[in-house]
């Protein structure tokens, strides 16, 4: 049996960083993009929101933008529309509490937000080869659409939220992770993510098999309802997100999660020393279900253990900061 670990360190300000996100379906992603922009460590060209109602989207981010004082960060919004599942705004009250009926009615310019996360994507790999990273932590279609118009190669490395790697978690507290299911942001455009996740591009996949239900909990965060107005909007989110999560998943045994994967999908960014990564050939099935199994050859790894603990203890420093 053999084992490719791969530890890997970064000089994280050496290169740039577009983030792809689907934002206030949940709040996960918002407290990912908080922390990255609050930690000061990451270069952000942009963020370009996308699938559901990716218009809406980016001028919540905008809107959250403003408040968190990241005013300067471009955001554009990509592709929208549903693709293979139905994409409810779960949290209406979290996700657009902030923007008013003029808000929601105002021109793109008017609000700072532009269309074509695709050409901007692809425009940034342009402008800075070798040099650009990008993190998804949202469906692969806008990538995949940028990579018609740029080259892959191109791109310094590309970090993906998705599915699970190698095997199943064990773990009690995860049991209800352990089912084969699709991954959600690989089903929702297989096509495109094969695409993205095959283009010959670094790969970094950080999976589930990392998760813990017991890693963050509610409590962790009401310090934040104390804190700075960016703050208090948070805590609001993640609070409702809680709500929904007792009164949807209680009725099927599964207990309150606070989620954060995505976040834990930066802090491979953020922290590269505490999470290893194995040379792993990866297969994505017509219904997302992601394959991996160690290999000797290639250039996508995974992540196949990570110093939970320590992880959650460095973003929560910055969160609560």
């Amino acid at each position: 049996m053999y084992s490719y670990v791969f530890h890997y360190q970064v000089f994280i300000m050496s290169y740039k960083t577009l983030i792809v996100t689907d934002p206030f379906n949940d709040v996960d992603d918002i407290v990912a993009l908080y922390t990255t922009l609050k930690s000061g460590k990451i270069d952000v060209k942009g963020v370009v929101t996308t699938y559901g109602d990716a218009r809406t989207r980016a001028k919540g981010t905008r809107k959250f933008f403003g408040i968190a004082g990241f005013e300067s960060v471009p955001i554009h919004y990509g592709v929208s529309g549903n693709g293979n599942f139905d994409v409810p705004n779960q949290m209406p009250e979290s996700g657009y509490e902030f923007l008013g009926e003029k808000e929601l009615a105002s021109s793109d310019d008017e609000f700072g937000i532009k269309p074509g996360g695709e050409e901007f994507i692809s425009r940034t790999i342009r402008e800075n080869p070798k040099n650009i990273s990008i993190v998804s932590i949202a469906p692969m279609t806008s990538i995949a659409n940028a990579f018609d118009i740029a080259d892959p190669s191109d791109v310094k490395r590309i970090y993906v939220m998705a599915g699970r790697v190698g095997g199943y978690d064990n773990r009690p507290d995860a049991q209800h992770h352990n089912a084969r299911v699709p991954s959600y942001n690989v089903a929702c455009d297989v096509e495109a993510s094969r695409k993205v996740l095959n283009s010959g591009a670094e790969i970094y996949v950080v999976g589930k098999n990392l998760w813990s239900d017991d890693l963050f909990k509610l409590e962790d965060f009401e310090q934040l309802k104390n804190g700075t107005d960016a703050q208090k909007q948070l805590w609001r989110m993640i609070k409702l997100r809680d709500e929904f999560n007792v009164k949807t998943l209680s009725p099927f045994g599964i207990k309150t999660i606070t989620y954060m994967f995505d976040s834990i999908t930066m802090g491979a960014l953020l922290f590269p020393e505490l999470y290893d990564f194995q040379k792993i050939d990866l297969r994505t099935d017509d219904s997302g279900i992601m394959e991996t199994k160690p290999s000797r050859s290639g250039k996508v790894y995974g992540a196949v253990d990570a110093n939970l603990p320590e992880i959650k203890n460095r973003l929560m420093q910055i969160i609560l900061g």
